[in-house]
């Protein structure tokens, strides 16, 4: 009974509520982002040359940034 009576106790699970909500929101705006990320990538890869110099890459260009993400 003491633990229902400790004024520190009641806001508790509000805390650790708080703290899974804002984790799972991190993690779910991850995802959306590596998903975003991963359709940009493969709309770049699908382009051929001509379409890659009209907005001022390259093949090497494509071939840079998917070394630096990892892809």
């Amino acid at each position: 009974m003491a633990l229902l009576d400790d004024p520190r106790a009641a806001g508790r699970p509000a805390v650790l509520s708080d703290t899974i909500s804002r984790a799972a929101y991190r993690i779910a705006s991850a995802i959306m982002e590596w998903h975003s990320d991963r359709r940009t990538r493969k709309a770049l890869l699908e382009l051929s040359p001509e379409e890659l110099d009209d907005i001022g890459l390259t093949r090497a260009d494509l071939d840079k940034m998917l070394r630096r993400t990892g892809y």
